[in-house]
Order: structure tokens, then C-alpha cells, then sequence
């Protein structure tokens, strides 16, 4: 079940932005919504975002309510990093392919 909810984001002193943001995210613990609120706040930004933490902490919920939350068009695609060999890794989310040159 997905949750939409009206935030108003800070943007300089006094002057606020109204968005909706979307979750699946529904804990009202004050961990919860620190949370809610460090997505939010992220969430409008182009940056780059690592979310760390043990196996079952939600860390994809996370990552799709950032996604969700976001300016960023097209599908959400959860990767199971854990899944792909180190050495594969950058290929693997970058697109890239390695090389093997032949010595003659």
C-alpha cells in the first residue's frame, strides 16, 4: 500500500515549497520521521544517495520512496548489490564492458 502526503520543504529562510511525497514508508516512530524527513529533504536534489544498513532494514523502501519522491522520470529498478560479484560491479551499473587486449 503506497501513501502520498503533502511536505512542505525548506528552501531558504522562511520560504517553503508544498510537495507531494510518496511512500510506502509508515512508521510514525522519531527515527520514522527523521527519515521521512532526510528523504524529503534529499529528494529534490540530483544527488547521489548510498543507502547502508544490514539485510531487512528497508533500505529498498527507502530507495523507492526517494526515487518515488523525486524530480527523476522513468521506472524504479531495485539491484541487489550483494548479488553482483565485486569485479563485475561497475560494468554491471554503468553500462560498461571490459576489454581484453591481445598482446601479439
Amino acid at each position: 500500500m503506497s501513501h502520498y502526503k503533502l511536505c512542505w520543504l525548506p528552501l531558504t529562510d522562511g520560504v517553503f515549497l508544498m510537495t507531494a511525497m510518496y511512500s510506502k514508508l509508515v512508521g510514525t516512530s522519531e527515527a520514522a520521521t527523521r527519515l521521512k524527513k532526510l528523504i524529503s529533504m534529499v529528494a529534490p536534489s540530483n544527488s547521489a544517495v548510498i543507502i547502508k544498513g544490514q539485510t531487512g532494514v528497508g533500505k529498498e523502501l527507502v530507495a523507492e520512496s526517494l526515487h518515488q519522491s523525486s524530480r527523476r522520470k522513468g521506472k524504479f529498478v531495485a539491484v541487489n548489490c550483494a548479488a553482483i560479484p565485486r569485479d563485475l560491479m561497475e560494468a554491471e551499473l554503468l553500462g560498461m564492458r571490459k576489454v581484453h587486449l591481445l598482446e601479439p
